[in-house]
């Protein structure tokens, strides 16, 4: 059974196309970028703008595997049986799309903190997290329905 959840897939790969735009302007600008932050935030390490490179890598890996399973989220390894299957492996394709929009959105957001080169804010980092925790359980409680 193959869900299409188009929706997710597009805003996806163009979080992926701002990543490596963000890569191509801090090469082209020649600058340093930060690669690592403290636990307060403070740049502590920097480098070659070409680092900046790793994280579309590492989105386009993910993207790519997430799109797998939300295609065919028979696949995944959900804990319980479907009274409806068919609207039990839509709602989780959605949840992997929701989540793959999630993951995109936070290493683009990333990828923009290296550039910019400042504080990192720990502060939406964990809104980013909060968020998907959130995504998770709600589909879970609807999961747990079909």
């Amino acid at each position: 059974m193959k869900v299409s959840n188009k929706y997710a897939s597009l805003p996806s790969a163009l979080l992926v196309g701002v990543q490596v735009a963000i890569g191509v302007v801090a090469v082209r600008s020649g600058q340093d970028v930060a690669l690592h932050w403290d636990i307060r935030g403070n740049v502590d390490e920097t480098g070659s703008a070409c680092h900046l490179f790793l994280l579309p890598g590492i989105s386009i890996i993910v993207f790519l595997l997430m799109t797998f399973f939300e295609v065919r989220p028979h696949y995944c390894n959900w804990p319980c049986r479907f009274n409806d299957g068919r609207k039990g492996y839509r709602l989780l394709g959605r949840l992997v799309g929701v989540l793959k929009l999630w993951v995109t959105a936070f290493l683009t957001f990333v990828a923009y903190e290296a550039y910019r080169g400042g504080r990192f804010s720990y502060a939406v980092a964990v809104v980013f997290l909060a968020v998907a925790v959130v995504a998770v359980c709600v589909f879970a409680v609807r999961l747990r329905r079909a």
